[in-house]
């Protein structure tokens, strides 16, 4: 093998053993009690608290993190 610059540096052949896992991140995101997928509270009033729940589990293999 030569280099890109052609100044007759030569190298040898090398062998490099890659091994890697491949794996589906599967994070299932269930929001408010019907699991319609969409953040809904309703007519709210200002100064109103209102509040609903997001919860998200992960179910793959390893773990991964969640910016909300």
């Amino acid at each position: 093998m030569e280099d890109t610059e052609k100044h007759g540096v030569r190298q040898e052949t090398k062998v490099i053993k890659l091994q890697a896992e491949a794996f589906k991140i599967s994070p299932t995101v269930t929001v408010g009690k019907d699991d319609s997928q969409i953040l809904d509270f309703g007519a709210v009033r200002v100064g109103e608290p209102k509040e609903n729940t997001i919860t998200i589990r992960n179910e793959g293999k390893y773990p991964i993190k969640y910016n909300v």
